[in-house]
């Protein structure tokens, strides 16, 4: 990852540190609503190469496919933790907000691969009859360095905002 004092941080800078921390973890904490307010799932997944798209995968008859058909917008999160007391300094974490989507037959196979490709564990998920493919188009990226850099991205324009002025 590049330093979080780099002077002018790049779209192209900012959309690479946020693909480095995607593809080295294989899960993240999917945030949905429920009736009775907010729900989090971990899930295995995939993503678009322009950052615009996360995939996930669920059986169709569980609560988080339910809350997404019903409250579309959804947040997830990833981090690089390790347990440690270092992590509040050097810890990095990555937020992101868009809309769920359920794939219909034709457009699911695709991202389908790229999950089987990035996690082999999941080839009995993802043949099951009532598997449920869904797609979340990202809005904004949040990237978070130790206490102080906060960087936004916006995968759909290419754009960063340095938001380390901002509380969080």
């Amino acid at each position: 990852m590049n330093s979080p004092h780099s002077d002018a941080l790049s779209a192209d800078v900012v959309a690479n540190d946020i693909r480095s921390l995607m593809t080295t973890q294989v899960q993240s904490v999917l945030a949905t609503s429920s009736p009775t307010g907010p729900s989090q799932h971990l899930m295995a997944y995939a993503f678009a190469s322009d950052l615009s798209a996360v995939y996930i995968a669920s059986l169709r008859n569980t609560e988080k496919v339910d809350n997404m058909q019903h409250r579309p917008a959804v947040s997830l999160f990833w981090d690089n933790r390790t347990g440690n007391t270092t992590d509040h300094v050097e810890g990095i974490a990555l937020m992101a907000t868009g809309q769920a989507a359920l794939l219909d037959h034709d457009d699911a196979g695709e991202p389908a691969s790229a999950m089987q490709q990035r996690n082999s564990s999941l080839a009995d998920l993802l043949n099951h009859s009532d598997c449920a493919i869904i797609a979340i188009r990202i809005n904004r990226y949040r990237l978070v360095r130790g206490y102080t850099s906060i960087i936004h991205y916006d995968p759909t324009a290419h754009a960063v905002a340095d938001a380390s002025t901002r509380r969080t």
